[in-house]
C-alpha cells in the first residue's frame, strides 16, 4: 500500500493509504467524494490544535523557520538536501511528529499543508481577519534578536532607514505560501514589501510618540504648573563650574563675561524646566562676547552644532520668503549679520584706522628718527663739550688695557679660534698701535664689530657672534689713557709756565674756566675743589719789619693743588656713557636702526610691526612711548592685517570669515607679540572671533553630504516659484501645485524657528528626537519595523 498527504476541499491535510496502482488523479477524487463537505470538529477556543490565540503564536514562532527552511533547501547543493531528507523521512517511519519530504518541492509542500491548516483552523474557531496572534509570535522570537534592528537611529532619515533593514529582514524570512515556483521572485516582493512597511512604520511611530509625550507634557503643566526652581548662589557656582568643566576649561580662567553669559542661560533654562546642553551655552557665550547677539545671535544648528539642523538651515537660507517689501530670507539675513558683527572686533581693535601698509612705514619711521633726534644731540653736545676742553682733541683711550682685556676673556672662554679674521686684524691692529684708539674712532669700530656680529648671527654662527661680543665688550669697557700735557685745559699749561710752575699735571693757578655743570638731563660734571672765589677778597698786608722799611709785595693765596686734566676725562667718560646707551638702544631696536639707515617704507610694516620678534616690538614702543600716533598706527597695522586674514580684501565689506586662514595667522603672530599693543581683553576678543566664525561657518563632518554647498536646490525651488507665480501658467493644473508642493508654508516657519531658537536649552532639530525620547521608544521601535515586515512579507 502507498501513503499519500492530500489537502481536502475543506481545506483539512488527509493521509491516504491506497493501492500501489492507484494513480494520484484517483486518490484525489476518492478524498473529494469522501470528504466533501465535511470539516473538522472545532476544538476549544485558545487550543493551539484548533488555531486559537496560542496556536496563531505558535504559528507566528514558526514562519521565520518555515522560510528559512525554504530558502536553505534551494541553496544548499542537491546532494546536501536529499542527505537531510532521507534522515528526516526516516525518523517519520519511526513514527516522530517529523513530515516527509522529497526535494525543494517536498519542503514547499510542508510550508504550503501547515498553512493551509492553520487558515482552516483558524476560520473554525471565528479569528477571522487580521491574525494579531501570529504577529505576536513573529515579533517575539529570538531569532529577531540577531536580526537588524532600529538600533540608535535619530531623526526621521536614520530612523527610515532603520526600519527598512528590519522590515526586510522579517520580510526575507517570512514562508512563501503562493507561487512557490517563481519562489525567487516572491521572496524578493517579500523583502520589499517588509522593508517598505518598515521603513514607513518606524518614523511615523517615532513621531507619533515624540507628539503625544510633549501634549501629555503640556497638558500635565496645565494641569498641574511647577513652580520655577530657584538656585542658590552656591548651587548656581558649581552648576556654572560643571558646565565649562564638561567642555574641558577651568572657570577660573574663563573671562568673567563668558561666565555671565553662561549663569544667565542657566538660570533661565531652570526658571523655565528646559535642560542646559553644555556646549551650546558655551558656543553662545563665546559669540556674545564678541557681539554676537540680538539679529546677531548664534542659529540653532550653530550653537548645538546638529548635523541635519545646521545642514537645513544652510539650505534653507538660499529660499526665497516673499514678503510685502520684496524676497527676504531671516537665516540669510541673520548670517549677514553675524559676519558684520564679527567685523567689528578688528575695527574696535583700531583696524579703521590703519592706512595703506606700503606708505604705513612712513609716519612711524620719521616718529623712531624724531624719538633719536634729541638723544643724538644729547651726545654730540657731550662729545662738543669734552673736546673744548682738550683744545678739540678726542681723548686717548688704553689701547694696552683694552689688548689685554679682551684677548684674556678669547682665551678663557676658548673663543679665539671662533672670531672672524677681519675682526682679529681690528684687534690686531690696535694691538700693535697701527689703529690709535680714541674717544672718537672708538664708535666707528664698535660699528664695524656690531655689524660682524649681526652677520655672524643670521649666518648661524653663534659661536663667532659670542667671540665679536667679548671683543665689543672690552672695547666698550676700555679705560681712558693716563693723562697727559696735551689732555689739560687750553690755556692752563701757558698760565702755569708765565707763574713759574712746573707743568706736572698739577697746577696753583687759581681760576680755571671749566663748565660747571652737565647738559640738561645730564649729570653734572665734576668741578675741582676750591675753584670758585667769595664775593670779596680780604688781602691782608704784610707789616714792615722795621720802622721806616718799604711795603713788600702782597703774598697771594695759594689754591689747593689739583689735576687740571679731571674734568676733562670725566667729561669724555660721560660723553662716552650717553653714546653706549644710544647705540645700545639702536641694536636692540631693529626698526630704529632701519629707520635711522633708511629702510624702504613699503617694506617696514611687514618687516618690523608683522613680522618682528615680541622683544623687537616691545624695544620698538618703548622709544615710540612720546609718540601716541606712531604708537596707534602700529597697533592699526596689527589689527587689519588679521581682519585681512579674517575677510580678505573684501572691499565690499561684507565677505565671509575664513576661520581656518584666521587662526593660522593669529598663530604666527602669537600672544607674545600682541600683547605688546593690545590688551587681555582684546587679544580674548581675537581668540574667540575665530572660534566663533569656525561654530557658525565650518560645516560639520555629519552634515557635509548633507548641505548643498551649490546652491541648486534653492535655486530650483525659487525657480519653481516663479513658474508657479507666473500669469501665464498659474492656472495650468499641476504647475502651481508643484511649486506649492516643493517649498510649502512649512519652509518658512522651519526658517523662523532656527533664527528664533533658544539654543540655551536642548536643541535638536524638527525632525529629531532628543536622547531621552529615544531611549523612552526604543523598545517600541524594533519591533514596531519587524512586526511591520512580517506583516508586509506574509500578507497577514
Amino acid at each position: 500500500m502507498a501513503k499519500y498527504q492530500i489537502t481536502g476541499p475543506d481545506g483539512g491535510s488527509y493521509e491516504i493509504n491506497a493501492p500501489d496502482d492507484a494513480t494520484p488523479e484517483q486518490v484525489r477524487s476518492f478524498v473529494i467524494s469522501n470528504f466533501s463537505g465535511q470539516q473538522k470538529p472545532a476544538g476549544p477556543k485558545g487550543n493551539a490544535s484548533d488555531g486559537g490565540v496560542l496556536g496563531g503564536i505558535v504559528r507566528g514562532l514558526r514562519d521565520p523557520i518555515d522560510g528559512g527552511a525554504q530558502i536553505l533547501r534551494r541553496l544548499v547543493p542537491d546532494s546536501v538536501g536529499q542527505a537531510v531528507d532521507r534522515f528526516g523521512n526516516a525518523l517519520a517511519d519511526m513514527g516522530l511528529p517529523v513530515a516527509r519530504s522529497e526535494g525543494v518541492g517536498g519542503v514547499d509542500k510542508i510550508v504550503k499543508d501547515t498553512n493551509a491548516q492553520y487558515e482552516a483552523d483558524r476560520a473554525a474557531a471565528g479569528r477571522a481577519g487580521f491574525d494579531v496572534a501570529r504577529l505576536t509570535g513573529n515579533v517575539i522570537n529570538p531569532v529577531n534578536r540577531v536580526l537588524p534592528g532600529v538600533g540608535n537611529a535619530n531623526g526621521l532619515r536614520a530612523l527610515a532607514v532603520g526600519g527598512m533593514k528590519a522590515g526586510a529582514a522579517n520580510g526575507l524570512l517570512q514562508p512563501v505560501t503562493e507561487d512557490t515556483d517563481n519562489f525567487w521572485e516572491s521572496k524578493a516582493k517579500q523583502v520589499a514589501a517588509g522593508a517598505l512597511a518598515g521603513g514607513l512604520v518606524t518614523p511615523v511611530l517615532a513621531k507619533g510618540i515624540q507628539v503625544a509625550t510633549n501634549v501629555g507634557g503640556k497638558a500635565i503643566n496645565a494641569v498641574m504648573p511647577s513652580a520655577p526652581m530657584a538656585l542658590t548662589p552656591a548651587q548656581m557656582e558649581i552648576s556654572i563650574n560643571r558646565v565649562l568643566e564638561s567642555q574641558g576649561m577651568n572657570a577660573r580662567e574663563v573671562p568673567q563675561q563668558i561666565q555671565d553669559s553662561v549663569r544667565r542661560q542657566l538660570a533661565e533654562a531652570v526658571s523655565t524646566g528646559r535642560r542646559v546642553d553644555p556646549a551650546a551655552a558655551i558656543r553662545i557665550a563665546e559669540a556674545e562676547a564678541v557681539g554676537l547677539t540680538g539679529d546677531a545671535a548664534l542659529t540653532a544648528g550653530q550653537a548645538a552644532r546638529s548635523p541635519m539642523q545646521y545642514a537645513r538651515e544652510r539650505n534653507l537660507s538660499g529660499i526665497e520668503i516673499q514678503t510685502p517689501t520684496g524676497p527676504s530670507n531671516m537665516l540669510a539675513d541673520r548670517f549677514q549679520a553675524q559676519a558684520n558683527a564679527l567685523q567689528g572686533v578688528f575695527d574696535q581693535a583700531g583696524a579703521t584706522r590703519a592706512v595703506n601698509p606700503n606708505s604705513a612705514g612712513i609716519p612711524i619711521m620719521d616718529a623712531l628718527r624724531a624719538a633719536d633726534a634729541p638723544v643724538r644731540a644729547g651726545v654730540d653736545d657731550l662729545y662738543n663739550t669734552a673736546r673744548a676742553m682738550t683744545g678739540g682733541r678726542a681723548a686717548e683711550l688704553d689701547s694696552a688695557a683694552f689688548s689685554q682685556t679682551a684677548n684674556r676673556a678669547l682665551d678663557e672662554g676658548m673663543w679665539g679660534h671662533s672670531l672672524p679674521a677681519d675682526v682679529r686684524n681690528v684687534l690686531n691692529d690696535i694691538t700693535s698701535g697701527k689703529t690709535p684708539l680714541n674717544v672718537g674712532n672708538s664708535v666707528q669700530i664698535d660699528s664695524f664689530l656690531s655689524a660682524a656680529q649681526r652677520r655672524a648671527a643670521r649666518a648661524g654662527d653663534d659661536a663667532a657672534a659670542a667671540a665679536i661680543g667679548i671683543v665689543r665688550t672690552s672695547l666698550n669697557n676700555a679705560p681712558l689713557a693716563a693723562e697727559q700735557a696735551a689732555t689739560r685745559a687750553p690755556g692752563v699749561a701757558e698760565a702755569a709756565r708765565a707763574a713759574g710752575v712746573v707743568d706736572n699735571g698739577i697746577t696753583d693757578v687759581p681760576f680755571r674756566d671749566v663748565m660747571p655743570t652737565g647738559l640738561p638731563g645730564q649729570r653734572a660734571l665734576p668741578a675741582a675743589p676750591g675753584r670758585q672765589l667769595a664775593t670779596e677778597a680780604d688781602f691782608q698786608m704784610p707789616q714792615p719789619a722795621q720802622p721806616g722799611t718799604a711795603v713788600g709785595p702782597v703774598a697771594q693765596q695759594a689754591a689747593p693743588r689739583m689735576s687740571e686734566g679731571e674734568a676733562a676725562r670725566a667729561a669724555f667718560e660721560q660723553a662716552r656713557r650717553a653714546a653706549r646707551d644710544r647705540f645700545a638702544t639702536i641694536e636692540s631696536t631693529p626698526a630704529l636702526r632701519a629707520a635711522l639707515e633708511g629702510e624702504a617704507p613699503d617694506r617696514f610694516v611687514q618687516r618690523y610691526i608683522i613680522g618682528a620678534d615680541a622683544r623687537d616690538l616691545a624695544a620698538m614702543r618703548r622709544v615710540l612711548e612720546n609718540s601716541p600716533e606712531a604708537l596707534d598706527q602700529a597697533r592699526a597695522q596689527i589689527a587689519n592685517h588679521l581682519k585681512r586674514a579674517a575677510f580678505g580684501d573684501n572691499l565690499s565689506g561684507d565677505g565671509n570669515f575664513a576661520a581656518a586662514r584666521f587662526a593660522a595667522t593669529l598663530r604666527s603672530i602669537g600672544p607674545e607679540r600682541l600683547r605688546v599693543f593690545f590688551s587681555p581683553e582684546e587679544i580674548m576678543r581675537f581668540n574667540l572671533a575665530g572660534k566663533v566664525a569656525s561654530d557658525i561657518n565650518s560645516i560639520p563632518a555629519g552634515a557635509k553630504n548633507a548641505v548643498n554647498t551649490s546652491g541648486t536646490a534653492a535655486g530650483v525651488f525659487n525657480l519653481l516659484q516663479k513658474i508657479g507665480d507666473a500669469p501665464l501658467l498659474r492656472n495650468i493644473p499641476g504647475v502651481r501645485g508643484l511649486a506649492n508642493q516643493a517649498g510649502e508654508i512649512a519652509n518658512e516657519r522651519a526658517i523662523q524657528q532656527a533664527a528664533r531658537a533658544q539654543p540655551s536649552a536642548a536643541v535638536q532639530t524638527p525632525t529629531e528626537l532628543t536622547p531621552e525620547q529615544v531611549r523612552a521608544i526604543q523598545m517600541f521601535l524594533t519591533p514596531a519595523a519587524q512586526g511591520a515586515g512580517a506583516t508586509a512579507g506574509n500578507g497577514f
